[in-house]
């Protein structure tokens, strides 16, 4: 959360900086360091990390098949519903600057929405203690991943809307031209 909250505030910003008036260099550049940032703290990561707590089942390696052999009942409509729910993130997230830079015109306002988006979850950190005591983890992930492929939804629903709206005035301008 802290992460995507840097990346989204200081990206815009970076790209000016680094690409000097170029868009695409700045883009490149700034994308370039973010590669190498994110394989540096992979590889302290991953070069820290011990294991504390032995398997207690020895491993076998096992193929893909098997492996969603074990998905049974509910659990094959949880990664279903999972998969729909980060395919949905990562065209949200890879997406977002076109929207504020060829539908709303304001790549200025990336950083800050981006911001104002991560910290609009806060509130619900701070209920979901309570909420679990009300309802099950099952039902309140449920809950959470309509409620936000409902959103994701409305926001493309919207970006269409846009479009058309753009297109028809298209038409209706080289109408007025033709005639």
């Amino acid at each position: 959360m802290a992460g995507t909250a840097v990346v989204m505030s200081i990206t815009e910003p970076l790209v000016r900086f680094l690409g000097g008036g170029n868009e695409a260099k700045g883009y490149l550049i700034t994308m370039t360091v973010y590669g190498i940032a994110a394989m540096c703290i992979f590889f302290v990561t991953f070069a820290s990390t011990e294991e504390v707590v032995p398997p207690t089942v020895s491993q076998k390696h096992s193929s893909l098949k098997e492996d969603f052999k074990g998905l049974t009942g509910q659990a094959w409509i949880l990664f279903l519903l999972n998969l729909f729910y980060f395919s949905l993130y990562v065209v949200r997230s890879t997406t977002v600057i076109y929207y504020f830079k060829y539908n709303l015109n304001r790549t200025e306002w990336l950083s800050l929405v981006g911001i104002l988006g991560i910290l609009s979850g806060l509130p619900m950190l701070l209920l979901l203690p309570a909420l679990e005591k009300k309802y099950s983890k099952r039902s309140l992930m449920f809950f959470s991943i309509i409620l936000y492929i409902a959103g994701d939804l409305l926001y493309k629903l919207d970006s269409l809307r846009g479009e058309m709206t753009h297109e028809l005035e298209a038409r209706r301008v080289k109408q007025t031209d033709e005639v």
